[in-house]
Parts: C-alpha cells; sequence; structure tokens
C-alpha cells in the first residue's frame, strides 16, 4: 500500500538514511518540489507504480519506472503561480510539525516529574 505514495521530511528532520524501499527525488528546480510532492499524491501515479512493483514478499520498485512517469509540465509562469499558493500552506505544516515537538518534549517532562 505503501509503494508510489511520495512522503515529505518534516523540516526538523536532522538525518535520513534512504535504504532500498525508499527512493529520493530532487528535483532540478526548488520551485517544482511541491508540484511534483502534488503530482504524486495523484491517485493514478500512485496505482501506475503499484502496478509496476515486483517482487513476492517484499514488493519493489525500480527507480526507472518513477523516472519515466509522464505527466504534462505546465509552464513557468503557472508553475510560480502554483508554488506562490502552496507554499504557506507547506511553511505552515512546517510550523505546526515543529509546534508540536515542542509539546511532546514538553509532554515527556512533564510525565517523568509525575512519575
Amino acid at each position: 500500500e505503501v509503494i508510489g505514495h511520495p512522503a515529505r521530511l518534516p523540516g526538523n528532520f536532522k538525518e535520513a538514511v534512504i535504504s532500498l524501499d525508499v527512493c529520493s527525488l530532487l528535483p532540478k528546480k526548488d520551485m517544482y518540489v511541491e508540484f511534483i510532492y502534488n503530482l504524486m499524491l495523484k491517485r493514478d501515479f500512485s496505482q501506475l507504480m503499484a502496478g509496476c512493483a515486483s517482487g513476492t514478499n517484499v514488493s519493489h520498485l525500480n527507480k526507472t519506472h518513477v523516472e519515466g512517469y509522464e505527466f504534462v509540465l505546465p509552464s513557468e509562469n503557472l508553475l510560480i503561480k502554483f508554488n506562490n499558493f502552496i507554499q504557506p500552506l507547506f511553511s505552515k505544516q512546517a510550523l505546526i510539525e515543529d509546534e508540536n515537538l515542542i509539546l511532546k518534549e514538553a509532554r515527556d517532562r512533564l510525565l517523568a516529574d509525575l512519575i
């Protein structure tokens, strides 16, 4: 169920190890990041990737299938407009994730004091 589904690392994530079961994508331009992430959220992408997966016990996806995914790339102007619209949402999400981390740490300290 996870094949072909994107994930974003939170801004406070310090280090990551890319295993055989994870693919890291780095777009050529920063303004494409949000577009590509949202493109990969589409059902047709995940269904296509799931259909390309192989393996009996553990499904694997060859990176050439991801690289070979075809889509219509909007004009640079439209990508800039999309980025300007969506970027504040991702920034707010990152802020909330940071706040949640602070709250979790405070909770853990308070629970330790109660016990």
